[in-house]
């Protein structure tokens, strides 16, 4: 007899020849192969499941007492029960009573990825998986017990070997070898809507993993809970891999099961409309039952409580904990198939692949529950709890997932200096940090309130108080401020005319200001010829700011005394005033802090690699700006030259009317060294040449390596009156903006901190983005070359890139803004 004549009888006796199309073009090891599947196959039991296809199983017996479930609310913080549950959770994961298992048997397919779904890169700055991200949870329990818990990962025929290499070749991610463990579960038939059993291959039968019910026959077989770490533990914890919010063995959870003595506790959510697709739970006959979204039936779907809250809302998270004992006694269960009609690709019956409808057959962990004992939800908060990744784009999505994670694990940062301002732009300052910061961010900063009225409160020693704290922390961000000018003062009853805070913080700081204009594709530059940014360095130390001014009478006369170490004075005549009174200013300027000035932009110059110009005017001012000039030609000469060379890049010095013809005339991509005055005055030039005063940087950055950032434009007292009366604002936040991203990415660079600089960037990437994509504010609607500009104010502006920060994979982002 045939060896093979009993999968030849099989067949014919259940219809299905066609699995033997290709029979005689097969070799003995691909005859041998498809042969030892036939053989695996329960046809009885394929033919029960091709018969019920379409019926829905909550619905197969008729009538029944329907109840909704009871439910156990997560304990909040401040609760006595917080403390009672955690306390026993952590005692017997310390115990090593508790194991892990993890439902890992399916593909990444539907993510665009080729492999294990728990292999997947989230999309986090560090490259994190879903894998690493669940081990995650057992490190933490690890720090707080000291016992490692075992995690067993349920694979499938489908990603066995993917998965199990996956950990070998990155060591386990340091987690105990001996600590993680990997089963298999069974593989069943995808059948055809004719009822035939469709081929992946000429040798290979089309099949699926069987569902993650398929666990209790995978326990079974393998014995886990009866030797080792299994049969020790008093409670098993299982969870799909997907969540990537789901804490491994959660105290809490495991605490209120060892608390309330249950045989199982299933983590639920409520669902936010009746037709949310997600599982419901409720109790039929007395018993825990879970309704698939597909089944649920609509007078169900809609019940509500007195409260209006849903009477059956308590939505399946797939996350649950056993007593050991209980769930080994339903091993043995019959748990009923359920039927999803699938687009598969198989072979017809000639070879050729084909894209088909298909049944495929699936059981579900929670139809235990019907034999399992005494059960109870377990209701925890969704956004805190639940953030699976199914899909490539949309709803439980990467990005999707990727923000709600990011809104429970908040990014943790070193402190920085917080200066706030005044009119519209504080306005806009608390927006940023309500809308886009708080909600990802701890954030960590010293305050200072650098309004108006209370520097006037202060009489101005605030400023001073902050400015020295950037030299403490090294990290300041600053909102604009009012200058208080004669008008101002009456305007808001101040004592004096303060001067200029942002003086009085480059005074103490030192240093240098690099202004550096904010690029977007769909404004053009107003001078044709700019394809690239110009930065401005402007040097942020003396000059005009810091100048001694009077106003002197007619007939006096003026001299600069210079009175020497040594006692002695040096007298020089200034003017004489014999026809007309007239005002007097001195100013100033120190060696030391021109040489720093030129050093930061030599160094700014080789870091970003684009060429450096400075200009003044030493043919007029002979010796105060000629100063200037000789010292960066010496830098240069002496301590540059070889490095700008060797970087491809230029130094150049020209008179600063010279520098204003070149700038207009070039294509950009260079930093412009200038004076204070000049750095002003040019700055906001270049900021209206590329667009707007309002998508302009403003960093100075302090000889002993301390950094302020802020925007450089004003306080937009226009928009501040409207506000005022209750109007809508199109006020443009972006420089402000990107003040604080500025201030996070530096604060993230110095400390390490790989996941503050990835957001300070995401969010930098959302803001461009949204103006790319048409939705911008008036300033920018009225220049944009952009088809379905979309006018928003500045509520709409900040809820749009809100919208988008999480969007993209951060290796798409690649830190470019």
């Amino acid at each position: 007899m045939d060896r093979y004549s009993d999968i030849f009888e099989t067949v014919s006796t259940h219809s299905q020849k066609g699995l033997l199309a290709f029979w005689d073009r097969l070799d003995e090891a691909g005859k041998e192969k498809l042969a030892e599947q036939i053989r695996s196959v329960d046809f009885v039991k394929m033919e029960e499941l091709y018969s019920r296809a379409e019926k829905p199983v909550f619905n197969e017996n008729a009538g029944g007492d329907i109840r909704p479930i009871e439910v156990i609310c997560a304990p909040g913080k401040n609760s006595p029960e917080y403390d009672i549950y955690e306390k026993a959770g952590l005692e017997v994961v310390k115990k090593g009573e508790v194991i892990a298992i993890t439902l890992a048997g399916g593909q990444g397919s539907r993510l665009g990825h080729d492999g294990p779904k728990g292999t997947y890169n989230v999309g986090f700055a560090n490259g994190k998986t879903i894998f690493e991200i669940q081990l995650d949870g057992l490190f933490r329990l690890y720090e707080k017990t000291g016992t490692y818990v075992h995690w067993y990962l349920m694979t499938s025929d489908t990603n066995h070997e993917d998965t199990v290499g996956f950990f070998r070749e990155h060591g386990f991610f340091g987690y105990p070898e001996d600590k993680i463990s990997f089963f298999k579960q069974n593989m069943i038939p995808v059948v055809g809507k004719d009822g035939s059993m469709l081929l992946r291959a000429p040798s290979e039968l089309f099949t699926a993993p069987d569902g993650n019910g398929g666990i209790l026959s995978a326990l079974k077989s393998t014995g886990i809970l009866e030797e080792g770490d299994g049969a020790a533990a008093k409670y098993v914890f299982v969870n799909n891999v997907d969540n990537i919010l789901n804490f491994m063995c959660d105290p809490l959870f495991v605490g209120a099961i060892e608390v309330t003595g249950r045989d199982c506790l299933t983590k639920t959510f409520m669902k936010r409309s009746a037709t949310e697709k997600a599982g419901v739970y409720c109790l039929k006959d007395g018993k825990a039952k879970v309704v698939e979204y597909t089944e649920v039936p609509e007078d169900m779907a809609n019940a509500k409580n007195p409260d209006g809250s849903f009477m059956y809302g308590d939505a399946n998270a797939g996350i649950y904990v056993f007593k050991s004992d209980s769930l080994k006694k339903a091993l043995d269960s019959d748990i009923p198939f359920h039927t999803y009609v699938k687009k598969v690709k198989c072979i017809d019956s000639v070879g050729h692949e084909i894209e088909t409808e298909a049944y495929k057959f699936e059981m579900f962990l929670f139809d235990v529950f019907g034999v399992i004992g005494d059960v109870a939800a377990y209701r925890v908060d969704r956004d805190r709890e639940f953030a699976p990744v199914k899909n490539r784009t949309g709803n439980d999505s990467a990005a999707t997932a990727r923000e709600l994670y990011r809104r429970v694990h908040k990014i943790g940062m070193g402190t920085i200096v917080e200066m706030d301002g005044d009119e519209m732009t504080r306005v806009v300052w608390q927006k940023i940090k309500e809308k886009i910061l708080e909600p990802y961010v701890v954030l960590n900063t010293e305050y200072y309130d650098l309004g108006i009225m209370n520097r006037d409160a202060t009489d101005d020693k605030v400023t001073v108080e902050a400015a020295n704290a950037i030299k403490r922390l090294g990290v300041g961000v600053k909102c604009a401020t009012i200058t208080p000018n004669a008008a101002r003062v009456e305007e808001y009853g101040l004592k004096k005319m303060w001067r200029s805070p942002n003086a009085t913080l480059r005074g103490i700081l030192d240093g240098t200001v690099f202004r550096k204009p904010i690029t977007v594709d769909v404004i053009e530059p107003m001078v044709r010829s700019w394809k690239k940014p110009i930065v401005i360095a402007r040097h942020a130390f003396g000059d005009v700011y810091a100048a001694a001014e009077t106003v002197v009478e007619k007939g006096a006369k003026a001299f600069l005394n210079i009175v020497k170490t040594d006692g002695t004075a040096e007298i020089i005549p200034v003017h004489e005033f014999e026809n007309s009174c007239g005002v007097l200013s001195g100013y100033f300027n120190e060696f030391d802090s021109i040489r720093n000035f030129a050093l930061s932009c030599f160094e700014y110059a080789l870091e970003a690699g684009i060429d450096l110009w400075f200009s003044c005017k030493d043919t007029v001012s002979k010796t105060y700006e000629a100063s200037f000039r000789k010292i960066f030609d010496t830098l240069y000469e002496e301590k540059y030259r070889e490095k700008f060379e060797k970087a491809g890049i230029t130094y150049f010095y020209t008179l600063v009317d010279d520098a204003i013809s070149r700038v207009m005339k070039s294509e950009g991509g260079f930093c412009w060294a200038c004076r204070n005055y000049d750095g002003d005055v040019f700055s906001d030039m270049l900021a209206s040449g590329f667009g707007s005063l309002s998508m302009m940087t403003s960093v100075l950055v302090s000889p002993d390596g301390c950094f302020e950032f802020e925007a450089a434009h004003g306080t937009v007292p226009r928009h501040y009156k409207k506000y005022l009366a209750g109007e809508p604002t199109s006020t443009n936040p972006i420089a402000t903006l990107f003040a604080w991203t500025g201030a996070l990415k530096k604060r993230g660079s110095l400390d390490g901190n790989a996941d503050l600089v990835e957001f300070a960037e995401r969010v930098e990437n959302a803001a461009i983005s949204a103006v790319n994509e048409g939705i911008m504010t008036g300033d920018l609607a009225s220049i944009a070359k952009c088809d379905n500009i979309v006018r928003v104010d500045l509520d709409g502006f900040l809820d749009a890139v809100k919208e988008r920060i999480f969007t993209l994979p951060y290796a798409e982002i690649g830190g470019k803004n």
